[in-house]
């Protein structure tokens, strides 16, 4: 009679874990955000038209001043091209 007992307290038991696994597993995820990847622009000089994903490119060197943007607003808003030294 223990044996019975014992092994249906151990039924429930590993059910019991089983509905709560997939319980968790029904959950819904959200949605992952896109990665922003910034870039770095020069606002004067003559690696204007370009942006640049190194801080320590050689086309950054005659840069009056440098904005720091995500690549996306570099391509669609400022309509840059990827430098050809650190791209």
């Amino acid at each position: 009679m223990k044996k019975v007992i014992a092994l249906t307290a151990l039924i429930i038991l590993i059910t019991g874990n089983v509905n709560t696994l997939h319980a968790q597993t029904k959950k819904k995820s959200k949605p992952a955000k896109k990665p922003s990847y910034y870039v770095f622009m020069c606002s004067g000089g003559p690696a204007a038209p370009k942006y640049h994903t190194d801080t320590y490119c050689k086309g950054l060197y005659g840069c009056y001043s440098v904005s720091k943007v995500t690549i996306t607003e570099a391509l669609k808003t400022y309509k840059r091209k990827p430098c050809k030294i650190c791209n």
